[in-house]
């Protein structure tokens, strides 16, 4: 798992306040709006939101950061909810209703990193195979955590965390081996112009909307 796409009202102001909240670095494609921290890119769409992830499969990103402490009172001052869980750990409410889960770990060497993703799912062993099989065992990138939830949420399309996404080396031939396993598509392939991928889109079946995408050079955050 390789990035997630945030639909914000104001791109920018998003931009910058990863940027100074977290610590995070401007993303080196610039050819969309994000931030780069070890692990993840965060892409910035601006449009409005339908929801935050209160009530989405996308319970929360997690991210890990070297100074907690510093981290709160900077959200505080900015007016923003904060809630500590432990001594090394907390969550904000960051604009658009995202809900950022953070945990301390001062042996980093940088300011924040991608640790995990909680996603909402009505079945915890049918979600996990679903991803493996789909996505390998275990799944590469940012760790994604599942919570077994009693009743459906919804879907993430259209909310501030819109969907995660995956970058594969040749998208035809992992998209044969997706169909082979009975995968449908939310969006076919598709060439954009200039320095933009090749990009599928699909749905898992609790809900969570998945890009994914072809870069050449691509290398990870």
């Amino acid at each position: 798992m390789g990035h997630v796409h945030l639909i914000v009202k104001d791109a920018q102001a998003s931009k910058q306040l990863w940027l100074k909240l977290l610590g995070t670095a401007p993303a080196s494609d610039t050819s969309l709006d994000g931030v780069s921290m070890p692990g993840m890119y965060v892409w910035f769409h601006q449009a409005a939101p339908t929801g935050g992830t209160d009530g989405s499969t996308i319970r929360d990103l997690g991210v890990r950061v070297r100074d907690l402490q510093a981290v709160l009172e900077r959200a505080a001052r900015a007016g923003f909810y904060c809630r500590s869980t432990s001594r090394h750990s907390a969550y904000i409410l960051a604009p658009e209703n995202v809900m950022l889960e953070l945990t301390e770990d001062p042996r980093m060497t940088s300011d924040a990193a991608a640790d995990h993703i909680h996603l909402f799912v009505t079945d915890l062993v049918a979600a996990r195979q679903w991803y493996t099989t789909r996505f390998g065992n275990p799944i590469p990138g940012t760790r994604l955590d599942f919570i077994q939830s009693d009743d459906p949420m919804a879907p993430t399309k259209g909310r501030s965390v819109d969907h995660i996404g995956f970058e594969v080396d040749n998208l035809r031939t992992y998209l044969d081996g997706l169909e082979a396993a009975g995968t449908k598509f939310e969006i076919g392939m598709q060439g954009l112009p200039g320095l933009r991928p090749k990009q599928v889109f699909l749905v898992d079946p609790w809900g969570t909307r998945i890009e994914l995408t072809e870069r050449p050079g691509y290398s990870s955050p």
